[in-house]
């Protein structure tokens, strides 16, 4: 291990004040995504997006149909590499839509409001 570069060392600890309340809700959340409570606070103050949903807990359905667009996708990287390019910037960036359309509608819906 390179000793050398102490810098990127997590060293410095912050406290800071909660109630009983704000500090069982900010457990729970770091709990419910199986990370520590020190990656949560560090990733929610650096905005680093946090997604609570586990795939547990989206539908089979919708599992069914992002496991079909992944199929698809890796279709077309495989033709890419074996040299099958005619219209392959089109078809990507078409999929591409498809899989960020259905992602927003079904999997990750913005909060209405």
């Amino acid at each position: 291990m390179n000793t050398d570069c102490d810098d990127d060392r997590r060293s410095i600890v912050i406290r800071a004040r909660l109630t009983p309340q704000e500090f069982a809700a900010i457990s729970d959340a770091a709990s419910r995504l199986g990370i520590s409570l020190s990656t949560y606070i560090r990733n929610t103050a650096l905005g680093v997006p946090v997604i609570i949903k586990t795939f547990s807990q989206i539908d089979p359905r919708h599992l069914a149909e992002i496991k079909a667009l992944g199929i698809n996708l890796n279709q077309l990287t495989r033709g890419m590499w074996r040299g099958r390019t005619e219209h392959t910037e089109q078809r990507l960036g078409f999929l591409l839509q498809d899989i960020e359309a259905y992602l927003k509608a079904h999997i990750f819906p913005r909060a209405p409001g």
